[in-house]
């Protein structure tokens, strides 16, 4: 059968239970042709529990996985819920790699070449400018309560050992450094937020590079002899020997990304250097997705607010003409009532013989007429009406809108 050709797979609940919890789900779906997200619906439909995100990481760094049971299904589930079937062309994982394209594939090509392999030396010689520099400190350094080397300057490599494991230590920051820059990526050391770290540039992005060796700590037992006993507990150390490189990384959310190599029992870091390399350009692309990512929300977030203050100043504006039409209007209807008022007067006191020259009323009724001529917006002639209110506080537009309508402009007066 060629590789091209679809295949029929069929497992039962129980067989797919114990897939996903010896295999990651991407691993699984790749075998049987489809997505991961695809496997999960059927997972799900099928009720079979999964391992939650983070878990395989989790395992890969020594912890457990807490693997609930297989929940039993009722008699009523129809039978085609019981087995599952794949129809799919999976592809070997050596087409996989081969297939596989961008810079990370690209790196692990390269770091899989037998001419690349990274080899670490017995003896220090010639050391990086860096490892020397980082010896010079650590000859002239101090222990803590961990027997933890804590170099006395701040331009040194980040790395947490005891003396026992110092020169291995150096050996392996010198070959790793030297083969980085070797692949044209630069290692820098820089002042952190917790000391001296090492940075390893890859393209635009930097990942934080750390040395450590594992300390065992066990609880000290309190000497009944002592008069006067250390409230807390206390510890005993011990340094284990085992070393191990970290990658310093933000959190990345769901992407994949290896930080940690370490001694193993069939296993020296010594032999991992060229997976080292592999996880800082996984790491640099990672970073440089969630930078793209982040300034593309950045982008959004300012367009946004552009949106909000353009809709903020249309509303400023809007509402600015609503108070300048009220005042017109209601300057308009005042100038209309006091010429109602002003004729009625003429007519009673015409009538009453009280508009004679000079008298108190014809003065009177001219000062009134004035008043309208003074008040009509029409007069002289007519213009654009000002907002009376050219600067108002951010929250008093509350309700403002609705207050200041030209059906309801307040008193006349």
């Amino acid at each position: 059968m060629g590789t091209d050709e679809v295949r029929e797979t069929t497992l039962t609940r129980e067989e797919l239970y114990e897939l996903v919890w010896t295999e990651p789900m991407q691993t699984l779906a790749t075998r049987f042709g489809i997505s991961d997200v695809a496997l999960k619906k059927r997972l799900v439909k099928m009720r079979v529990p999964t391992p939650g995100r983070g878990a395989w990481a989790k395992k890969a760094a020594g912890g457990t996985m807490r693997r609930p049971a297989l929940p039993r299904l009722p008699a009523s589930v129809p039978s085609a819920t019981l087995t599952a079937v794949f129809r799919g062309a999976p592809k070997t994982t050596d087409q996989e790699e081969a297939e596989a394209t961008g810079p990370v594939a690209d790196q692990a090509r390269y770091e899989s070449l037998p001419e690349h392999q990274i080899t670490v030396p017995e003896m220090l010689t010639d050391p990086h400018p860096l490892v020397a520099t980082t010896v010079l400190f650590l000859r002239r350094s101090r222990t803590d309560v961990q027997h933890v080397l804590v170099p006395s300057g701040k331009k040194h490599l980040a790395i947490h050992v005891t003396l026992g494991t110092a020169d291995r230590a150096m050996l392996l920051y010198d070959t790793l450094i030297k083969a980085l820059e070797a692949r044209e990526f630069s290692v820098k050391v820089e002042s952190g937020e917790h000391g001296p770290a090492t940075t390893v540039t890859i393209g635009t992005e930097r990942i934080g590079l750390f040395i450590d060796e594992r300390i065992d700590r066990v609880e000290r037992k309190p000497d009944p002899k002592v008069r006067r006993p250390v409230f807390g507990r206390q510890y005993d150390y011990s340094p284990t020997g085992r070393l191990s490189i970290r990658l310093q990384l933000p959190y990345l959310g769901e992407a994949r990304v290896r930080q940690n190599w370490w001694d193993a029992s069939k296993q020296r870091v010594e032999s991992c250097l060229n997976s080292v390399v592999v996880g800082l350009v996984t790491a640099a692309e990672a970073l440089k997705a969630q930078r793209i990512e982040q300034e593309a929300r950045e982008r959004e977030r300012v367009a946004a607010e552009e949106r909000r203050r353009i809709a903020e100043q249309r509303r400023q504006e809007e509402e600015a003409r609503i108070r300048a039409l009220g005042v017109s209007v209601k300057a308009w209807r005042r100038s209309e009532i006091v010429r109602q008022y002003a004729e009625a007067m003429r007519h009673a006191a015409n009538a009453a013989s009280l508009l004679g020259e000079g008298t108190p009323m014809a003065a009177w009724l001219r000062w009134v007429d004035a008043y309208a001529d003074r008040l009509d917006p029409r007069l002289p002639a007519p213009t654009v009406p000002a907002d009376p209110e050219p600067y108002r506080s951010p929250y008093a537009h509350y309700g403002a809108a609705n207050a200041a309508n030209a059906d309801d402009m307040g008193d006349l007066w």
